[in-house]
Parts: structure tokens; sequence; C-alpha cells
């Protein structure tokens, strides 16, 4: 496998009929990834040689995010709700409702309202 010229933790594979692996390392988690199944399997296997592991199954969480995939409708849907939800409760927002955006949504802004003089530009930024 390649490590990503990107991220040191990910590494990846293409194959010559166009699959691609990829391996994701984080602390002593891994996440594994391909489009055929097989190439998993062999994956599992070559780690599984070199150390003991814990095989999760299907991911559902990745760093925070919950994953949640739909088999029959070919899509994956990741979110943060948890965390979003922390956060809310840390800064004291937990119940807080939601509120129209204060500007026509409709509205287009164009360059040539921008600001053009200094008075205009430390007017806006008030």
């Amino acid at each position: 496998m390649t490590r990503s010229d990107y991220d040191n933790a990910v590494f990846y594979r293409h194959h010559p009929n166009g699959d691609i692996s990829i391996l994701f390392s984080h602390v002593d988690d891994l996440t594994l990834i391909s489009n055929e199944t097989s190439r998993i399997r062999m994956l599992k296997d070559k780690i599984g040689a070199q150390v003991e592991y814990t095989d999760g199954g299907e991911i559902n969480w990745l760093l925070g995010v919950e994953i949640k995939r739909d088999r029959t409708k070919h899509t994956i849907m990741m979110r943060q709700f948890s965390y979003l939800e922390t956060i809310l409760t840390r800064y004291g927002f937990k119940d807080a409702r939601p509120t129209n955006t204060p500007m026509d949504p409709h509205l287009r802004l164009s360059i040539e309202q921008c600001p053009t003089t200094n008075d205009e530009i430390a007017e806006m930024s008030k």
C-alpha cells in the first residue's frame, strides 16, 4: 500500500482492475475501505498474520462521526449529531430554539454592492 502524501495515517492501493483499497489508522483503530469485499478480507488476513485484533464489523462511528449506510439506496450518511449536542449543552444552548434567517434568503448580492470607500468599509465592519 502507498502512504498518502496528505495524511500519514492513510494508506491506499489502486488495483489493476480499477478497484481501490484504503486503510485509515487512528491511534489503535484501523478502518478498511474497499469497493470489493474480498480485498477487505485480504487486508484483514494480512493484518491478522502480524498482530491480534478485534473486528468491529461494519463501521457505524469514525472519529466522532456517525456513519449510516443504506445499501438499497446506495447512500452513505455522515453526521455529528452527538458532537453538536455536546457543544450546545456545554455553551448553554441545549434548549435554544431555531430562528429564521434575519435576511431574505432570496436576496441576490453582487460585486457592485461591495463597499468601495474607507468610510463604507468602516461602516460595514461595525
